[in-house]
């Protein structure tokens, strides 16, 4: 068993100095070079160790999460109709918009929402946020809850705007979640590395369906996460958007590494297509072309291979986590 994930899984149990315990022995036995890794996790079990302690989370009541741009509000309805037919339905559906334009959006006004009947839906709440574009689908949300004197470990689910969700949606990533304790995703990769580095972004096969501190949600069809997965050290916005202004999935994968939380895909075989995942809410290219990663994330943009580069310098370094993990 990896050293970090066993002492993730002591500080879930509530055992916070065993799991610090864990640490420093780690640490005092590794080349200074490769102290940094554990660093990381002896500065968030030290944040947990003054948290109020946490409880399970509870598998009933999950939220879900997203965020929108204006441009694709028209089909945003479906989306959401879709999260209210489900076999176990979620607590709250939580979209964050903003007025102010950045990347592909225009702005969204009160007014828009209405127009795009987004006003009758039992389980919806609008946040206005910030425009921080991909961040504003787990940011704002996060934010609330670490703002909270005395939080509880939560369950929540961030979705993307243009797919439509099976009824049994929440249920699958759930059941997953019960067996497994860590991120579910249902489409991702797997991080490899080359020339003892990680690898350009594109050269990442499909990830595994059992757990695996290498695999890498991609957000597609859905990803199932714990308030207890972060630390507030993530909604370091500014740095963020410096780092991976349009590769929120990157800024998460690092941070949920760091604190040793694996990820299980549940359909590996869903990141070669989207014919392979869940249903788009418009196939017509023009509507597809109009998204985040077409723009800014494919693979002739090297967005992704930049960001991860400033990750691995700037955050922990998942080529580091290999060789402590080698060595233990």
């Amino acid at each position: 068993m990896y050293a970090l994930t066993y002492a993730n899984k002591l500080i879930r149990n509530g055992q916070i100095q065993n799991a610090l315990s864990v640490c420093r022995k780690v640490r005092a036995v590794l080349p200074i070079a490769l102290q940094k890794q554990v660093d990381w996790n002896i500065r968030y079990y030290s944040d947990r160790a003054h948290a109020a302690p946490a409880h399970p989370a509870d598998t009933q009541a999950i939220d879900i999460t997203l965020t929108t741009i204006k441009a694709r509000l028209p089909a945003v309805a479906k989306v959401i109709e879709s999260l209210h037919r489900q076999t176990m339905p979620p607590r709250s559906i939580q979209l964050h918009v903003s007025q102010e334009p950045h990347l592909l959006d225009d702005g969204i006004q009160a007014a828009d929402l209405e127009k795009n009947g987004l006003n009758g839906f039992a389980k919806l709440q609008v946040h206005f946020v910030g425009n921080t574009g991909p961040y504003r689908k787990i940011m704002p949300y996060l934010d609330r809850h670490f703002s909270q004197p005395h939080r509880e470990d939560k369950l929540f689910i961030t979705v993307d705007d243009d797919t439509l969700y099976p009824p049994n949606f929440i249920e699958t990533l759930t059941r997953h979640y019960r067996q497994h304790q860590c991120v579910i995703a249902f489409r991702g990769r797997k991080i490899c590395f080359e020339s003892g580095r990680v690898a350009r972004y594109g050269a990442w096969p499909p990830g595994t369906n059992t757990p695996s501190l290498l695999n890498i949600p991609t957000g597609k069809d859905g990803v199932l996460y714990a308030t207890s997965f972060f630390t507030s050290s993530f909604l370091n916005q500014d740095q963020a958007l410096a780092t991976a202004p349009t590769a929120d999935d990157l800024w998460i994968k690092w941070h949920t590494y760091g604190n040793g939380i694996p990820s299980l895909i549940v359909s590996p075989e869903a990141c070669l297509s989207d014919h392979h995942g869940f249903p788009l809410v418009n196939y017509d290219q023009s509507f597809r072309d109009h998204s985040l990663y077409r723009a800014h994330n494919s693979g002739s943009s090297g967005n992704n291979d930049v960001a991860i580069q400033k990750l691995e310098q700037q955050l922990t370094s998942i080529n580091l986590v290999a060789q402590v993990e080698n060595l233990i």
